[in-house]
C-alpha cells in the first residue's frame, strides 16, 4: 500500500498532493479521485465527503464524474485547488459558494459541461486564479462578489473561454475593481450588463466586433441576452459599453474607446427604432 503511486503523477506530479495516503483505486493504477471513469461515483463521493469534513480542499487533477461537483452554499475557509481538475458532468455548482481561503486556484481546470455556475458565490480570500482554465459552454458569475484578487488569464494555446462559450457576469459585486484581471482572454461586450467595470484590469484582450477582435456585432450581442431573458437589451448593452468606453479611455486606448462609444449610441438608437416599431439592420 505504501509503494502505490497514483497514475496521475505522469500528468503533473504536483496532483499527488490531493491524494496522499488514498490507496489504488481497484486494479487501475489511479486512486479514486483521479481515475477518469463514472462507475467510480459512489467511491469518489465517499473520499470527497471526508475531504471536505476534513476541510482538505485540495482536489488537484481530480476528475469529477457525473453528479458529483456540487459545491452550493460550502464554505471554503481555507486554501482551496482545483487545479488541472476535470468537470465533465452536465452540470458543476459552486453557487453562493464562499472562497475565503489564503488563495483558490482553478488554473488549467477543464469545465465542459453544458453549465458551470459560479452565480452568487463570494471570492473574499487572498485571491483566486482561473489561469489557463477552460470553460466550454455556459458559466455564469451572476450577482458574484469579488472582494480580492481574482484572474483570468489564458494562453495563446488555451482559451479561457471556448468561442462557443457563454459567460455572464451581470449584476456583479466588484468591491475592488483594479484587483479583478482579464488577461489575453477573447471576451463579449454582453457579458458585463449591469456591472461596472469601470476600473476592472482588461489586458490585451479580444473583444467580439471590437478592433483587432473576433467578428461581432450589436445584433448578436442583444440576440444571446434575449437568449437569457434579459429585459431591455439594448438598454443594458449600451450602459455596459459606456462604461466599458470609459475603461479603455482611461487606459488609454482611445480606438477601442471609440468603438465601444460608437456601439453604445448605436444601440440606444436601435432600441428607438424597435420600439416605434421600425426595421433595426445589421451593423
Amino acid at each position: 500500500m505504501t509503494d502505490f503511486v497514483c497514475g496521475a503523477s505522469k500528468k503533473n506530479p504536483d496532483y499527488l498532493s490531493a491524494c496522499k495516503n488514498l490507496p489504488a483505486y481497484q486494479d487501475t493504477g489511479y486512486c479514486v479521485l483521479h481515475f477518469p471513469g463514472e462507475e467510480k461515483k459512489e467511491d469518489f463521493e465517499q473520499v470527497k465527503k471526508e475531504k471536505l469534513e476534513q476541510e482538505d480542499y485540495d482536489f488537484s487533477g481530480t476528475v469529477f464524474p457525473e453528479g458529483t461537483s456540487d459545491f452550493k452554499g460550502f464554505e471554503f475557509e481555507a486554501s482551496v485547488s482545483f487545479e488541472g481538475a476535470q468537470f465533465s458532468g452536465e452540470s458543476t455548482y459552486f453557487q453562493r459558494a464562499q472562497f475565503s481561503g489564503e488563495g483558490t486556484f482553478f488554473d488549467q481546470a477543464k469545465f465542459s459541461g453544458r453549465l458551470t455556475d459560479f452565480s452568487e458565490a463570494q471570492f473574499s480570500g487572498a485571491g483566486t486564479s482561473f489561469q489557463e482554465a477552460k470553460f466550454a459552454q455556459e458559466v455564469s458569475f451572476r450577482e458574484a462578489t469579488f472582494r480580492e484578487r481574482v484572474a483570468f488569464w489564458e494562453s495563446m494555446a488555451n482559451h479561457v473561454f471556448d468561442p462557443q462559450a457563454c459567460a455572464e457576469f451581470h449584476d456583479s459585486r466588484i468591491e475592488k475593481p483594479e484587483l479583478l484581471t482579464f488577461n489575453t482572454v477573447l471576451l463579449h461586450p454582453g457579458w458585463f450588463i449591469n456591472a461596472d467595470m469601470r476600473k476592472v484590469d482588461f489586458t490585451d484582450v479580444k473583444w467580439y466586433g471590437m478592433p483587432g477582435g473576433p467578428q461581432g456585432n450589436i445584433e448578436a450581442e442583444v440576440k444571446a441576452l434575449e437568449d437569457r431573458e434579459v429585459e431591455s437589451p439594448y438598454t443594458l448593452l449600451s450602459q455596459a459599453c459606456r462604461r466599458l468606453s470609459a475603461n479603455a479611455e482611461e487606459n488609454p486606448e482611445y480606438p477601442l474607446a471609440n468603438e465601444f462609444y460608437y456601439w453604445s449610441m448605436n444601440a440606444l438608437r436601435k432600441e428607438g427604432w424597435r420600439s416605434l416599431g421600425g426595421v433595426v439592420w445589421e451593423q
